[in-house]
């Protein structure tokens, strides 16, 4: 199939959908109401043909242009579009394919991230830390780039991480009641299994 005749079908296909969405919108609620936002969001399809890096900067623009729109239009008292900012790593993932991979470009983003978060937490949402969530997701990404090419460090590493998040998250939500080592247990015999299977292998060797 040839670029343009890949176009037309895409087309096609694209206004075929979206005459559909708005005449079940226009049945179900004459004033046509979330099938403007469907058919805005399906316009991306074609776009999809663009080079990824192109199509990526376009997506990133439009998505964040269309959830501002629904942000200001619906719901103007509380401005939830400020937590997709960091959409913009789509773009720069696509642009700078080689650098996304590397070790300082992980740490960067963890802090820069990491950072605006934490800020949007204490400054627009202060009523609970749920940021920590985020923080706790968003770590993986450095110290696996970091770690990876030593599995038993890094098991041991990432364990104590994931118990040291649990018991932040008891000591926060249910202080009086003691559940993480619950996980914390279960989470242990990812670095313990390592290492048997570790010293297993090195001794079958010798």
């Amino acid at each position: 199939m040839s670029r343009r005749s890949e176009l037309t079908a895409v087309l096609l296909a694209t206004s075929i959908i979206a005459i559909v969405f708005i005449t079940l919108d226009l049945l179900l609620n004459p004033n046509v109401s979330w099938s403007i936002y469907v058919t805005l969001f399906l316009l991306l399809w074609p776009f999809s043909l663009l080079p990824h890096p192109v199509y990526s900067t376009i997506g990133a623009i439009w998505i964040a242009g269309l959830l501002t729109a629904i942000n200001v239009i619906e719901t103007p008292e509380y401005l939830w579009v400020l937590y997709t900012v960091p959409l913009i790593w789509w773009p720069l993932s696509a642009w700078y394919p080689h650098q996304f991979k590397t070790k300082p470009f992980a740490w960067i983003s963890f802090l820069i991230l990491g950072g605006y978060y934490v800020t949007l937490n204490f400054i627009y949402d202060d009523r609970f830390p749920w940021s920590i969530f985020l923080l706790f997701a968003l770590i993986w990404w450095p110290f696996t780039r970091q770690w990876i090419d030593r599995p038993i460090r890094y098991s041991y590493l990432m364990a104590t991480t994931t118990s040291i998040f649990f018991i932040t998250i008891n000591i926060i939500t249910s202080p009086y009641e003691i559940w993480a080592v619950y996980p914390i247990f279960a989470v242990l015999w990812w670095p313990l299994s390592m290492t048997y299977f570790y010293r297993r292998n090195k001794e079958t060797h010798l």
